[in-house]
């Protein structure tokens, strides 16, 4: 079995998984501050109800 590595494609792999982690940071940031003001929504409108 011949496993070579092909470093022409390795920088661009790289390059590749390194966006996908930002962009996966930056999704779990943009949800966690919607759900963040998503239930301060929710709270407010059971507040002014009662």
């Amino acid at each position: 079995m011949n496993l070579e590595i092909n470093h022409d494609f390795a920088g661009f792999y790289m390059i590749t998984l390194s966006l996908l982690f930002v962009w996966n940071l930056v999704d779990f940031f943009l949800v966690w501050q919607g759900i963040k003001k998503d239930n301060l929504k929710k709270l407010v409108n059971f507040l002014e109800q009662n």
